[in-house]
């Protein structure tokens, strides 16, 4: 994504909806710094590390309450 990480797209997701739910999906290496910042803001994000097999994100999906 230009201009902005995942991490800080949810962050304004979650600021315009705050009940909503979010599963992250990363293979960036330096995602987990990123969380740590976020976490540091008050943000809290699931997050699955790529690749993921499809099954696993069903199973997490399913863990958040998201009818499937």
């Amino acid at each position: 994504m230009d201009g902005m990480t995942g991490i800080e797209a949810a962050i304004e997701i979650c600021k315009l909806l705050p009940n909503c739910k979010v599963l992250l999906m990363s293979g960036n290496i330096l995602t987990g710094d990123m969380l740590k910042e976020a976490h540091e803001q008050g943000h809290d994000f699931d997050i699955l590390a790529k690749p993921v097999h499809p099954t696993v994100t069903i199973d997490r999906l399913k863990a958040m309450s998201f009818v499937i």
